[in-house]
């Protein structure tokens, strides 16, 4: 069994925050694509940093820049 501890707890947007706070409906695929990253080398921080770049570019892409 394999477990990745993603904590967006510090995350700077609200949306992110509600992963920590359980409103986010999560089944298998963070922790997959987590885990894989991880075994190819990724550290939590750097993975961190992809998600945070990814839903920054989501909000742009939803003509929300704050």
């Amino acid at each position: 069994m394999a477990s990745v501890n993603l904590d967006f707890g510090n995350m700077p947007y609200e949306g992110l925050k509600a992963y920590e706070g359980g409103f986010v409906k999560e089944g298998v695929g963070a922790g997959g694509v987590s885990i894989a990253a991880i075994s190819r080398g990724y550290s939590i921080s750097q993975l961190q940093g992809v998600i945070l770049s990814d839903y920054e570019e989501l909000l742009r892409s939803m003509g929300n820049t704050t």
